[in-house]
């Protein structure tokens, strides 16, 4: 999958609605009424990846989130149990992540498919391999792929390490299957059930002498140092040390990897609960 272009918008969660609002309207030249925070953030990130770019009707857009509507769902929540009433109208509606993932599509005027991929790990990465079948058969020429979430842990344990660094995140990729005007590549992306499978795989593989590696949140400061034992001379990517915290983070360190570094490889590793991993290998220009 060859790189357009990407990027990597930061909102403060102290930030009211307006803010996001203007930012959009002036992203957009659009108004969009009664949206709530996780549609504005979508929509001000996929736009800012294709400034400068005309998007074909035919791309693809895929949402990821880890969390989706955290902030309608909980007013949700609140007016029926809290409350004893019925949801306002449009806190119900922007209940489904989807909602999102529509209005982009509509506001680029787009003819093409448009989902939402919610996971609690790996959201980012499912979304890539999802969006990579659909290039490699035809079915879109064009996709882009974002990860978005407001800013809300998934864990409490997250709480007393990034608690001071929480952000709203919104990232995105353009992607094509044309190498032409492309400004990199998303050369591979694996899965494995183990660490031990994970670092052969990686070990095989042709890298550059020094490449640019970065770490999910479950990659401990111990393991890291493992992984670079076996690519000697690598640096490191710390994107939430750079940016700060929000759930979707590897999508930051992804799209911004290719914002931050010139003719580079990144092996972005990734690890869940169970001690699963997922490994993505992409090269920059």
């Amino acid at each position: 999958m060859y790189v357009r272009s990407t990027a990597v918008l930061f909102g403060d969660p102290a930030d009211n609605l307006k803010v996001l609002e203007t930012e959009v309207k002036q992203k957009t030249g659009l108004y969009f009424r009664r949206v709530n925070r996780f549609i504005l953030l979508a929509l001000a990130g996929a736009h800012q990846c294709l400034a400068g770019h005309v998007a074909n009707p035919d791309t693809a857009v895929c949402l990821t989130t880890e969390n989706g509507t955290v902030g309608d769902t909980e007013a949700t929540l609140g007016q029926l149990f809290h409350d004893r009433s019925y949801p306002k109208p449009y806190n119900f509606i922007n209940t489904m992540s989807n909602t999102a993932a529509f209005y982009i599509a509509q506001s680029l005027k787009l003819q093409s498919r448009n989902i939402t991929l919610s996971a609690l790990q790996f959201a980012f990465e499912r979304g890539l391999e999802l969006v990579r079948t659909d290039l490699r058969r035809g079915a879109a020429q064009n996709a882009l792929v974002g990860g978005v979430d407001e800013a809300v842990f998934s864990e409490e344990n997250l709480q007393s390490r990034f608690g001071e660094r929480l952000v709203d995140g919104s990232a995105w990729i353009y992607l094509s299957r044309d190498q032409v005007g492309a400004t990199g590549e998303v050369r591979d992306i694996q899965s494995f059930s183990q660490m031990a499978a994970a670092m052969a795989w990686l070990q095989d593989q042709e890298l550059p002498a020094n490449p640019v590696l970065a770490f999910g949140l479950r990659v401990s400061a111990r393991e890291q140092r493992q992984w670079l034992s076996i690519c000697n001379e690598a640096e490191t990517f710390d994107y939430i040390k750079a940016y700060g915290y929000f759930d979707s983070a590897p999508a930051c360190g992804i799209c911004g990897f290719f914002q931050r570094y010139r003719s580079k490889t990144l092996v972005h590793v990734s690890k869940d609960a169970a001690g699963r991993y997922v490994l993505l290998v992409a090269l920059v220009y």
